[in-house]
């Protein structure tokens, strides 16, 4: 168990590494998808920083 690699959470598996769930993936699904909107959101203001900086 403490060799286990935190990859293997990303694939779906439970603690004793058999269990697929789909839950799991969606929960994947849903923290990709927030560090994308967070990306973004914080490109968008680095943007309208240099917009600000440089444009006038």
């Amino acid at each position: 168990m403490a060799d286990r690699r935190p990859i293997s959470m990303l694939n779906g598996f439970s603690g004793d590494g058999t269990d697929r769930s789909i839950n799991h993936n969606i929960d994947v699904y849903i923290i990709i998808a927030n560090n994308f909107l967070i990306t973004v959101f914080l490109g968008v203001i680095y943007m309208l920083r240099f917009v600000q900086k440089y444009g006038q």
